[in-house]
C-alpha cells in the first residue's frame, strides 16, 4: 500500500508537517521567554490559543469530511493560512508583543490542524481492511519520526545560528541554558533574528507539505 497514490503522499507530508508544527510547538516557549522576556508563568499561557486553534479545526475537519464524503478541501484551505502566519511571525519576530504572536501562531495551528484527523481517515479509506492496521502504524511511524527530525533540526539550527551572532552563548548546552542565561537588548535581538529564520524555514516545509498533499488522489470515502 505504500505505493497507493492516496498513502503514499500522505506519509511524506504528515512527516513534514507534523514534524513542523512539533518544531514550532516545542521551541517557540524559548521565543517568548528570551526574545520577548515574557516570564516563564507565563509563557504555557500564550501557548494555549495555538493548541486549542488546532483542536478547534482539526474536529471541524473531521465533522466536515463525515458529511462530504471528501477530504482534501480543509487542508488545502488551511495550510496557506498558516504559512502566512510564519511567514508575518517571521518578518515580525524582533518587534512584536506577546499577544501579537500569540494570535499569529493561534492562526497557525487552526491551519494545520485540519491535516491530523484527515490524514489517518484518508489513508484508511484507501487500503482494504486487512491493512487498516499496518496503514494507521504507518501514519504513526511518520508523525513520530517527522516529530523528532524536525525537532532536532530546528533545535540545531537555532542554537547554530545564536551561537553564530552572539559568541559567548556557543557554550550553551541547550534552549534551556539559553533560557536562563542573561542576554541584554541586541542578545535578545540576535534571538528574535534566529527565531525569524527558523519560522521562515519551517513555512517553507509546509510549502512542500502542501505540495505532497496536492498529489494525494481525493476519493471518495467507502
Amino acid at each position: 500500500f505504500l505505493k497507493d497514490r492516496v498513502v503514499g503522499p500522505l506519509l511524506l507530508t504528515i512527516f513534514l508537517i507534523f514534524g513542523s508544527y512539533l518544531a514550532v510547538s516545542v521551541l517557540t516557549p524559548t521565543y517568548f521567554q528570551v526574545a520577548l522576556g515574557v516570564a516563564s508563568a507565563e509563557v504555557g499561557l500564550l501557548m494555549i490559543p495555538m493548541m486549542l486553534a488546532t483542536t478547534l479545526s482539526a474536529g471541524f475537519a473531521g465533522r466536515w469530511v463525515s458529511k462530504t464524503g471528501r477530504y482534501k478541501r480543509p487542508p488545502l484551505l488551511g495550510l496557506p493560512l498558516a504559512i502566512a502566519a510564519l511567514l508575518t511571525l517571521a518578518a515580525l519576530a524582533g518587534s512584536a508583543n506577546p499577544a501579537l504572536a500569540a494570535g499569529l501562531l493561534a492562526l497557525v495551528g487552526l491551519g494545520i490542524g485540519p491535516i491530523f484527523p484527515i490524514t489517518m481517515v484518508a489513508a484508511q479509506n484507501a487500503v482494504q481492511r486487512r491493512d487498516l492496521g499496518a496503514v494507521g502504524g504507518s501514519i504513526g511511524f511518520a508523525r513520530a519520526l517527522g516529530g523528532a527530525v524536525m525537532t532536532a533540526a530546528a533545535s540545531t539550527l537555532v542554537l547554530r545560528l545564536i551561537a553564530l551572532w552572539l559568541p559567548e552563548t556557543a557554550g550553551l548546552g541547550g534552549l534551556e541554558d539559553l533560557a536562563r542565561h542573561p542576554l541584554d537588548g541586541s542578545g535578545q535581538a540576535a534571538v528574535a533574528d534566529a527565531f525569524a529564520v527558523l519560522y521562515l524555514v519551517v513555512a517553507v516545509l509546509l510549502v512542500v507539505g502542501t505540495l505532497c498533499f496536492l498529489r494525494v488522489e481525493d476519493r471518495q470515502l467507502a
